[in-house]
């Protein structure tokens, strides 16, 4: 993937790290220590890391195993500060870190209340972020897309609820969902 990129990309582009989980199971902790390790060890410093690694599960909370909630944190969290450390001490004035956030870091979903808490504090600690690192010059970003719609068996665990189907949750008198979002 990161030759056909470098290539699509041009003259200039010589250099593309594109996908760390390549290197690493990046749900495991020590798999994040081995992408973290790629990331400081680089013969010139990557002046771009985008983390956009995720995984959700559906359910309400409460009637959910942990087993399937944990990893969404430690995904959707741990290993994305695990990266961003390890990025941001090697850093240079002019590097950009993009996180990937979600819009339901603002509007939770029933449902996926892990996963929304999760987006959330990736939008916090990239706020946070943003403010620490503008005296060293490094952009900070989080991106917050909406539903994002994916080829069919691409990411068996996407809830339907995020990709246009109709959502399983109960409809309030006024025909919006549990959330208090119009359903489509």
């Amino acid at each position: 993937m990161g030759s056909a990129l470098t290539a699509e990309l041009g003259e200039g582009h010589d250099h593309l790290v594109a996908d760390l989980a390549d290197l690493a199971d990046l749900a495991d902790p020590e798999g994040v220590r081995s992408a973290a390790a790629a990331v400081t060890v680089a013969a010139t410093p990557n002046d771009l890391l985008v983390t956009n690694a995720g995984r959700t599960c559906e359910g309400r909370f409460a009637e959910m195993p942990l087993d399937e909630t944990l990893p969404v944190l430690h995904l959707n969290c741990e290993a994305l500060v695990g990266l961003v450390h390890a990025f941001l001490t090697v850093a240079r004035p002019g590097a950009a870190l993009v996180n990937v956030a979600s819009t339901l870091a603002f509007t939770p979903q029933p449902g996926q209340a892990v996963y929304g808490a999760t987006k959330a504090f990736v939008h916090a600690f990239s706020q946070a972020l943003w403010y620490e690192q503008r005296p060293r010059g490094i952009h900070v970003l989080a991106v917050c897309p909406g539903p994002t719609a994916t080829r069919p068996g691409l990411h068996a665990d996407t809830p339907a609820v995020l990709v246009g189907a109709r959502s399983r949750w109960p409809q309030s008198p006024s025909g919006s969902s549990a959330g208090g979002a119009a359903t489509p």
